[in-house]
C-alpha cells in the first residue's frame, strides 16, 4: 500500500515538474518580435507564461498599478515585476470604459482600482502592444502601445491621477485657507476696535 501511494505520488510530482518546465519554456522559446525586443530586452526574464488568443499569443506579466487615471480617460500605469523584485519604468495603459481588472480574483473597474495593487497584464508577442488582463475570459482585451510615455495632456483637477501627494496637499491647502480666514477676522476685529475707540476719543 505504501509503495503504490509512493509511485502514485512520484508519479503526479513527475508530471507537476514536466509542466512546469514546459510551461517555463515557452517564455523563454517564444519568438518575440525584434520591435517587441527593442521596447522590452529582458522580457524573457519577467515573463511569467505565454497563452493563445485565437491567432495571437501573449505573454503574462506581473505587475505593480502606480497611477489611475479614471473616466472619461480610463487610464493606468503600471511597473513590470522583475525576477530580482525591482520594476520597470512606468506603462501606460488605456482601456474601455466598461473594462473589468482582476484583483485578487474579483472583477474591479478601472475607476475603483487603488494605486499599489497587483494587476496581471498581456503583452503581445508579435507587437509592441500591451494591455490588462481582463476580468472574464471572453472579455475582449483592449491594447495600447508598448511605451514608457505618460499620457501627452494634463489632467483636470477631477481627472488628476489618484495618489497619497494629493490628499496631503488638499489637506495642507484646508490648512492655509483656515488661517488665513482666521488672521482676516482678527485683522478685521482690530481695525472695527481702534475705530470704534477713536469716535469715542473725539466725543
Amino acid at each position: 500500500m505504501n509503495f503504490l501511494k509512493t509511485s502514485v505520488c512520484t508519479f503526479a510530482a513527475l508530471i507537476c515538474g514536466a509542466t512546469m518546465n514546459a510551461h517555463a519554456a515557452d517564455c523563454q522559446t517564444v519568438e518575440f518580435s525584434s520591435e517587441v525586443l527593442a521596447k522590452f530586452p529582458n522580457i524573457r526574464q519577467a515573463c511569467l507564461g505565454v497563452i493563445q488568443s485565437g491567432d495571437e499569443q501573449n505573454a503574462v506579466f506581473k505587475t505593480r498599478l502606480v497611477k489611475v487615471y479614471p473616466f472619461p480617460d480610463n487610464r493606468v500605469q503600471v511597473k513590470i515585476a522583475l525576477p530580482d523584485g525591482s520594476y520597470t519604468e512606468p506603462r501606460t495603459i488605456t482601456t474601455s470604459p466598461n473594462f473589468r481588472a482582476v484583483v485578487d480574483g474579483k472583477p474591479v473597474r478601472v475607476e475603483d482600482l487603488s494605486v499599489d495593487q497587483d494587476l496581471n497584464i498581456y503583452i503581445k508577442v508579435k507587437e509592441p502592444m500591451i494591455a490588462l488582463a481582463p476580468a472574464e475570459p471572453a472579455a475582449p482585451t483592449v491594447f495600447s502601445p508598448l511605451s514608457a510615455e505618460h499620457p501627452t495632456h494634463v489632467a483636470s483637477a477631477a481627472k488628476m491621477p489618484r495618489t497619497g501627494s494629493n490628499r496631503l496637499n488638499l489637506l495642507w491647502l484646508g490648512f492655509a485657507f483656515a488661517i488665513a480666514g482666521n488672521g482676516l477676522s482678527l485683522l478685521l476685529t482690530y481695525v472695527l476696535r481702534r475705530r470704534l475707540s477713536s469716535f469715542a476719543a473725539l466725543e
